[in-house]
């Protein structure tokens, strides 16, 4: 009866075990994963000839294939474990555009009057009159009186007309001679002149500590005529002046000059050196 019992039991032991074998060989084994595309194309394929047993083994990822004594380095975490980049704020391409400026222009509420403006004259033309004293060579010194007429160009340069006269006497040639030079003992002695001044020093003229006018010291030279003993000589004139304005329209002038012509006494022709100092006012308009 007994061993009736393990004969049983045994029979029941090698059954479960049987069962328990067909079934781990009925269970699929677990399947390997997937290579990429690029790692495939790049593999090189097996030959025929040789087996799945003896196609050469491919490292894959994740084994570590170093000797037992190396030390390896930790993995890379994959990508997608890697936490997501933080989206690139967009550069702009044009700058902002300037706010509009106000063009508005504000209108000041004032009265307008109204304003007349004043004629002031050019002053360029000029009249004045002279007297002084002409020394004649040789014929003595005697008054001298005229006029000029000008015309200021510019600040510096001035055109001048004048007209003089004066008397001459050969009294003392008539001490020698009986009849003397001249018909009569006084000649009149006429001259006209055209002259070109140049004013070299502008400035001022003081009357005492309180006063002070404008002046201008200046140079002068021209051509001209005399008239003397019924006859016309040509004559040089040159020198230098002064002029002291009073006024914008009036101005006290002093002139120095050198009058030189040539006259025949006595059957010689000789040039003759007359000295004029005058003094005159002269009005601009």
């Amino acid at each position: 009866m007994r061993t009736r019992f393990l004969a049983i039991t045994s029979t029941a032991v090698l059954l479960s075990l049987c069962t328990c074998v067909a079934h781990a060989a009925d269970t699929p084994a677990p399947s390997e994963p997937a290579v990429p595309a690029a790692e495939q194309a790049s593999a090189p394929s097996p030959t025929p000839a040789q087996t799945p047993a003896q196609a050469p083994l491919q490292p894959q990822s994740g084994i570590n294939t170093a000797s037992p004594g190396a030390e390896t380095a930790p993995e890379a975490a994959p990508s997608s474990a890697k936490e997501p980049k933080p989206p690139a704020t967009p550069v702009p391409t044009q700058m902002p555009e300037a706010a509009p400026k106000n063009d508005q222009v504000i209108e000041p509420q004032v009265d307008r009057r109204t304003i007349k403006v004043p004629h002031i004259p050019s002053n360029n033309f000029e009249i004045g009159i002279f007297g002084g004293a002409y020394d004649t060579e040789y014929f003595g010194t005697n008054a001298v009186y005229g006029a000029r007429l000008g015309y200021d160009i510019t600040e510096d340069f001035f055109v001048q007309a004048a007209y003089g006269q004066t008397k001459v006497s050969d009294a003392t040639y008539r001490l020698i001679l009986p009849g003397g030079i001249f018909p009569v003992p006084e000649e009149i002695l006429r001259y006209y002149d055209l002259s070109v001044g140049y004013n070299i020093l502008p400035g001022e003229f003081f009357f005492g500590r309180n006063y002070a006018k404008v002046s201008a010291l200046y140079l002068i030279a021209g051509l001209g005529t005399t008239k003397i003993n019924g006859s016309n000589r040509e004559t040089v004139n040159f020198g230098f002046g002064t002029r002291v304005f009073l006024t914008n329209w009036m101005a006290l002038q002093l002139d120095v000059r050198d009058y030189v012509f040539s006259l025949d006494i006595l059957g010689e022709q000789k040039n003759f050196q007359n000295f004029e100092l005058t003094g005159g006012l002269t009005f601009f308009f």
